[in-house]
């Protein structure tokens, strides 16, 4: 009897790691050709990289003033453009900078959502299993090869959160976990809840009210003492450009789509994470796993906001890794049976993440769309500057040039009353843009980017010329009749 179960442990644990390698390989499968190709590869990016590449020029890329052109708007707060300057100085206006950079902070925040496993459990295996199934998740597979700024943050993040945890069985300071979630707030303004939300549970758990108020003290202190300073020294922009141009409406129908991407994309997850808080077995770690699920559960809400995708899954998905991994551990500690069948279910839930999951919306490239990419840069680079582009923004930044209008952040603004469109229109129908990119396979996404009168503008303006993949190629119309 003793060899049968130890034949069964063993199989368990040879499925259980051969599930893991083939899930690391289906992710720098999926990451390696976008790693090697240097032009956009969807909305953002490209504003990311525009605005790394001014500060390089040491431009002020908060600027107080809407109204003067060009056009653009700094979404975030300014460690990300930093960490892109020593690459950027020696390649020039390059993606695949920032792409690198997210990629690495995605394989660290897999070891750290390990270490805050092992931290608790004190089960290697499980740990690595935190590990690789953070690296599978749909949403990281989908958006941690495209150089934002989202897999930086959620990395300083979860040093903050290792930190924090170690600190309080310790009791030993935390103004290093401060430090660390304050440099994930400004990477991400929005790391303001998740990190300062799960350390604040831990120590109201551990009964340490007076550390909690000093926490959360000294954070937003420091928080707040950066902001102003950046506020001074951009004479306003900062605030106007983080928080002002941010303040998207919700689309409270957009909750609904969190549920069902995770309820499709991650089951077995799901089930695991409901065990651990549920079944009395799991009581042990439930103190680790509780907070960070409830702050990754309102941190995904987020998702509502309009703009915002699958990115504001992050944090859930690194708490219901932990989840999975704390699982794992604590079935394995009550016989051979129960670990072979808490290994089979990691196991299964990392085949059915890589390999079945549906990947709605994917941004992954295919060879086809590599090619659509390469015939729109070569498009761009024989038209003069300006031009005017939705997706795959920053075509320009490839021959030297800059954004001169994102259409999005605009659009947004002009809807909330801060910024006047009119000197834009007067550009559109003077026929100043020498070419118009738009992506209208999707009637939210035009609505989204374009007002109305901007549609109206370029329809008078402006004929379609030619399809690639799927965005519309638009020239003057007095360029279109001199073609004839």
């Amino acid at each position: 009897m003793k060899r049968e179960f130890s034949l069964i442990d063993r199989a368990a644990k040879a499925v259980c790691f051969l599930s893991m390698l083939y899930a690391v390989s289906v992710s720098l499968t999926r990451w390696i050709p976008d790693l090697l190709f240097n032009g956009p590869t969807d909305y953002g990016s490209g504003a990311i990289l525009n605005q790394a590449l001014r500060l390089l020029e040491f431009e002020n890329i908060y600027r107080s003033d809407l109204v003067a052109p060009p056009w653009t708007v700094s979404n975030y707060p300014p460690l990300f453009y930093l960490l892109q300057l020593p690459g950027l100085y020696w390649l020039g206006a390059d993606f695949r900078v920032a792409r690198f950079i997210s990629v690495a902070a995605v394989f660290a925040s897999a070891y750290l959502v390990g270490r805050l496993c092992l931290a608790v459990s004190r089960d290697r295996l499980a740990a690595l299993v935190a590990g690789i199934t953070f690296l599978s998740l749909p949403m990281v597979l989908i958006w941690g090869i495209l150089g934002r700024v989202d897999s930086v943050a959620l990395c300083l993040t979860l040093i903050g959160l290792n930190l924090a945890l170690d600190a309080i069985r310790r009791d030993k300071s935390l103004i290093p976990a401060s430090i660390a979630i304050i440099a994930a707030a400004y990477t991400r303004q929005t790391c303001l809840l998740f990190g300062p939300l799960v350390v604040s549970l831990w120590l109201s758990q551990a009964g340490r009210y007076r550390d909690l108020v000093k926490f959360l003290g000294v954070l937003f202190a420091f928080v707040a003492a950066l902001g102003a300073i950046l506020v001074i020294l951009t004479g306003g922009g900062f605030l106007t450009h983080v928080v002002l141009a941010n303040l998207n409406p919700l689309k409270l129908s957009a909750l609904s789509l969190t549920v069902h991407l995770i309820a499709i994309w991650v089951p077995i997850m799901v089930g695991a994470s409901c065990a651990v808080l549920i079944l009395p077995t799991f009581r042990p770690v439930r103190h680790l796993v509780l907070p960070l699920l409830i702050a990754g559960v309102i941190s995904a809400s987020l998702f509502a906001k309009r703009g915002s995708d699958v990115n504001y899954l992050f944090e859930l998905g690194a708490a219901m890794s932990v989840a999975m991994a704390a699982f794992v551990a604590r079935m394995s500690m009550k016989g051979t049976i129960s670990r072979a069948f808490a290994m089979c279910l990691a196991a299964a839930n990392l085949i059915w993440m890589v390999q079945f999951a549906p990947f709605s919306g994917s941004k992954g490239f295919e060879s086809a769309r590599f090619q659509q990419v390469s015939q729109l840069i070569e498009v761009v680079k024989r038209a003069p500057d300006p031009i005017l582009s939705d997706d795959y923004l920053g075509l320009e930044l490839l021959r030297g040039g800059q954004i001169f209008f994102q259409p999005f952040e605009r659009t947004q603004l002009v809807k909330s009353g801060h910024w006047d469109q009119t000197p834009l229109l007067q550009m559109i129908t003077a026929k100043e843009f020498s070419l118009i990119l738009m992506n209208e396979s999707r009637p939210d996404l035009i609505e989204s980017r374009w007002t109305p009168e901007m549609r109206s503008a370029i329809a008078s303006s402006y004929m379609k010329s030619e399809q690639i993949g799927k965005m519309s190629v638009y020239l003057p119309r007095r360029t279109m009749m001199e073609n004839f």
